[in-house]
Formats: C-alpha cells, sequence, structure tokens
C-alpha cells in the first residue's frame, strides 16, 4: 500500500497533486485512480476509480476521466487565484484611496475653515459699515429742538426766547412720530441683520456642499482605476470620407486639418480596439476655429458620407453626445477641455469626463471593429490624444 500524499504545510492546492491518488479497493490499492463514476444508480461508496474499478465495479456506468476533472480544476484554480490576487489589488487600491479621502477631507476641511473666516470678517465688516451708515443717515435720530439753546433761554428766564422754541417745535411736531426712537430703528435693523446672516451662512453651506462634493467626485475619478497599460496612439494615415486625406498628422497622436476649409474628413485609430479590453482615452479639444468637431468610438462603414452621424459610433460635440443622430445628452465641449472617454468592450458600457468630471455613462450596442473617431471639419483645429490606456481592474466600470 502506498504512504499517504504529503500534505503541504501551506495547504495550497496543486493541480498535480491530484497524481498521488491510489485505489482503496480490496486488490486494488496499488492502482492509480484515472476517473471518478458520476453514475446517478451508482450505490457504490468509493467513486474514485482505478482501472480494475471501471472494468469489474462500475462496469457500464457514466464515468468522467480524471483528465479532464484536472482541466476543469485548473481553469477553476485560475480563476480562483486570479480573484485572491484582484482580491488583494483592490483591498490596497482601497486602502490607498482611504487614506487619499482623508488627506483630500482634512484639506477641505481646513480649506472651508479658512474661506468661512475670511468670509465671515468681510461680512461683519459690510454690516458694521451699514448699521453706522442707518444711524448717521436716519433723520428719525435727529431731534426737531436745540435743547442747548432752549436751556439757555431758561437760564436767561427770556419767556419770548422760550415760547418762541417751543412754538416753532410744536409746528414741526403736530403729531409725535411712532418711528422716532432708536428702539424700533434698532430692532428693524436686527431683523435686516438676522435675514442678511442667515442668507449668507445659507449661501456659504450650499457653495462648500458644491465644492466637497466636486472635490471629492475628483478624487474618486482619479483613484478608480488600477494595472494600466499605457499605449502609444496613433491615427491612421489612410484615407477616410468623402475627400482626400486632408489632415496633418506628423506628430503620431495630433490629427490637425490643414487644407479644404469646411470639407468632411473622417479619421480614425490606426489599431482596432480589442474587444476583451478596457480603454480609457483622453482628447485635448483645440476647436479655436469653430465649426463641426466630432470624437469618440465606434465603426467608420458610413463615414465616407455621414460623419459620425450614421452607423455604430457613439461621439461628443459642442452641443452633446451623440449615438449616430440620436442626441444621448446635452452636456457638450468648448476649446481646450480635456475629455476622457473610458469604454469597456467586456461589458459594452462606457462613459464621458469633461474635465475629470463625469458627464456621462451609458451602454453602446457595436458589433463590427472599433476604432477611435474623429472627423473636423474647419482648417487649424487640432484633436491631441494626451493619454490612452489599456486598463487591466477598472473599479468604476462595474458600479
Amino acid at each position: 500500500m502506498n504512504a499517504a500524499p504529503l500534505i503541504k504545510k501551506n495547504n495550497n492546492f496543486e493541480i498535480n497533486d491530484l497524481n498521488r491518488l491510489f485505489c482503496k479497493e480490496k486488490d486494488h490499492e496499488n492502482k492509480e485512480i484515472i476517473g471518478v463514476c458520476i453514475d446517478n444508480n451508482c450505490n457504490i461508496k468509493m467513486k474514485l476509480l482505478c482501472i480494475k474499478c471501471i472494468f469489474r465495479l462500475h462496469k457500464q456506468h457514466n464515468i468522467i476521466e480524471l483528465s479532464e476533472i484536472k482541466e476543469n480544476l485548473k481553469k477553476e484554480l485560475d480563476n480562483y487565484n486570479q480573484n485572491i490576487e484582484y482580491k488583494n489589488k483592490f483591498e490596497n487600491d482601497f486602502n490607498s484611496i482611504e487614506n487619499d479621502v482623508k488627506t483630500k477631507f482634512n484639506e477641505i476641511k481646513k480649506n472651508f475653515i479658512k474661506y468661512f473666516d475670511e468670509n465671515t470678517e468681510k461680512y461683519i465688516k459690510h454690516i458694521k459699515s451699514e448699521f453706522k451708515n442707518i444711524i448717521n443717515d436716519n433723520k428719525n435720530l435727529n431731534s426737531n429742538i436745540n435743547f442747548n439753546d432752549l436751556v439757555q433761554q431758561i437760564n436767561e428766564n427770556n419767556n419770548i426766547g422760550i415760547s418762541k422754541i417751543i412754538s416753532n417745535y410744536l409746528k414741526k411736531n403736530s403729531l409725535v412720530d411712532k418711528n422716532n426712537n432708536l428702539i424700533e430703528i434698532k430692532t428693524d435693523l436686527y431683523n435686516k441683520i438676522n435675514e442678511n446672516i442667515n442668507n449668507f451662512i445659507n449661501k456659504q453651506i450650499k457653495f462648500y456642499e458644491k465644492k466637497i462634493s466636486d472635490d471629492f467626485q475628483k478624487l474618486y475619478n482619479n483613484n478608480n482605476y488600477a494595472d494600466l497599460n499605457p499605449i502609444n496612439f496613433e491615427w491612421d494615415t489612410k484615407t477616410y470620407g468623402a475627400y482626400n486625406f486632408l489632415y496633418d498628422i506628423s506628430q503620431k497622436n495630433t490629427a490637425k486639418k490643414m487644407f479644404e476649409n469646411g470639407t468632411i474628413t473622417v479619421i480614425r485609430s490606426k489599431n482596432i480596439l480589442k474587444k476583451n479590453k478596457i480603454y480609457s482615452v483622453l482628447f485635448l479639444v483645440d476647436n479655436n476655429f469653430g465649426g463641426d468637431y466630432q470624437f469618440g468610438f465606434g465603426n467608420d462603414l458610413h463615414a465616407a458620407c455621414c460623419w459620425l452621424k450614421e452607423g455604430s459610433t457613439y461621439y461628443i460635440r459642442e452641443d452633446g453626445i451623440f449615438n449616430a443622430d440620436r442626441k444621448l445628452n446635452d452636456n457638450g465641449f468648448r476649446n481646450n477641455d480635456l475629455i476622457k472617454f473610458i469604454i469597456d468592450l467586456i461589458d459594452k458600457r462606457f462613459k464621458i469626463f469633461i474635465n475629470n468630471y463625469e458627464i456621462y455613462e451609458g451602454n453602446f450596442y457595436i458589433e463590427r471593429d472599433i476604432y477611435i473617431l474623429a472627423a473636423i471639419r474647419n482648417c487649424y483645429n487640432s484633436l491631441i490624444v494626451k493619454e490612452f490606456y489599456e486598463i487591466n481592474n477598472y473599479l468604476l466600470v462595474n458600479n
């Protein structure tokens, strides 16, 4: 009888472990296991079979070869090990994101306190100034009688002078002005100040709510992928469209329209995007001279007559995001914007970011070869691909 197989210290299973299996049936002990009985009607307890088992105990049973099981287990083990690897990477990514988020929020908190203190100080000065203006300009705080003059007339026992001062006062003040007191003015002023303070605070909070949200979104977008594989991007030199090729691509990642202003030419990437990959492509918009300007991804089957407006294409231009000629979203670009496309050819999904802020997410349906595409009408506009990556572990795509 063979000795029991050695158990590894780390208990990690390997496919070769199955090579040390031997039959336990009587008189079969030295026979190597070569199959497994999977017959539903089999009542024999031992399912691991040697050559004798197959011909004696499990004759005419449904049996699968151990080699086939090994092949399936190898695929399962590879998937398991890959998942463990991705799990470890994900944990490392998350720890990094967690630290970045804490750092970012501490920075946001400091900036918020500084910002709020500065604006509060400015606002207090504004309130003080307004208070002084109200006090100085409010005529109700000024008396209609000269008390110093009245005291002087009384001290001189000048009844005529006293009578004159009082008579003039009574003429000017036939009715007592109820607003002629500082308490009511103060109350009105305080109400106004409280209202302004509440408006000020709410305005600052709303402003910083948006700022915190935007900053966090930017941080998240910058940390949502790992395992980037940079690729040298090149525009193809082949002609697409109704006219001769009218672009300068001496810099392979930059397509610049040079001739025939107003004509239509479509340009595509030199390489086809692989169907089992996820891509990130970052464009710099150079549309200084205006005119139609489109870029995205898809198939250029109909490019000769219709730009990117027909067929299987998804692209952005100044007035929105489109699938062929169907508008998907109103968010367009402006000159000098940075536009990022995340193109997931595994799950057929894509995202678009403008200046690092996500503006669109959706599915796409393209069966033919997929390229990066662009079309520019007016001369001296250009399209620059700043970054081009294959992404092996994109955390945001399936969220």
